[in-house]
């Protein structure tokens, strides 16, 4: 079951080289089960996306990367009330600093995925469902339960990296020599050899279970 449970478009600004409508080409093109979109601190690029990943028989999931002062976690809807919890986070993102209470207040219905390196016991158990994830074999083997693979898709081809390096470079404010280049390589879209490389049945039997149960179902407005 080839899917991305981490991907960022060109709606995280100066973040990500991702075009909607490439990306889910591409995606199809690689035989991509599903695809999750997890831009950072906003939901934009959402309904595009839906239209874009079901035009190429692509399921799309709905989610968000929360960044807060020095915590980072993806939270995934499980549904349309799911998803309209995520709606009201991103709002208040947009306004003020979010606070634990929101959190708490908008759980229901999300999935959290909290990555290894940024792993927080005080969100973990605010959530009924979460995982833990995981971008290379090193933090793998540290994970004892419930591991995702996340690598936070931020180009399409493998080679793409270099040009990711220049859009951080704008968004810092940073010229060359002042920020360490190539730091960004392995964020392309896996082929099925690269995936199954860095997978093992648990993962993928989790994976499974959030592809399973995450069911946005946006109206079509042609």
């Amino acid at each position: 079951m080839l899917t991305a449970l981490e991907v960022k478009t060109s709606y995280s600004i100066l973040s990500s080289l991702n075009r909607i409508d490439k990306l889910t080409e591409k995606a199809s093109e690689l035989g991509y089960f599903s695809l999750c979109i997890t831009d950072t601190n906003n939901m934009f690029g959402v309904y595009e996306f839906y239209l874009s990943c079901k035009k190429n028989n692509i399921k799309p999931i709905i989610g968000m990367t929360v960044v807060n002062n020095n915590d980072k976690f993806i939270l995934l809807a499980r549904n349309n009330d799911g998803y309209k919890n995520l709606i009201k986070l991103s709002t208040i993102i947009s306004e003020r600093t979010i606070e634990f209470d929101d959190l708490i207040k908008y759980r229901d219905n999300l999935i959290l995925i909290i990555p290894y390196t940024n792993y927080n016991d005080d969100i973990v158990n605010i959530y009924d469902d979460y995982y833990v994830g995981y971008s290379n074999m090193d933090d793998r083997v540290n994970i004892t339960e419930k591991p995702v693979f996340i690598s936070d898709i931020s180009y399409i081809d493998r080679d793409d990296y270099k040009y990711l390096d220049y859009l951080i470079m704008i968004r810092d404010d940073k010229k060359l020599g002042e920020m360490e280049l190539n730091t960004y390589k392995g964020r392309h879209l896996l082929n099925v050899d690269e995936f199954e490389m860095i997978v093992d049945e648990d993962v993928i039997n989790n994976i499974k279970y959030i592809v399973d149960n995450c069911n946005v179902i946006l109206e079509l407005c042609w």
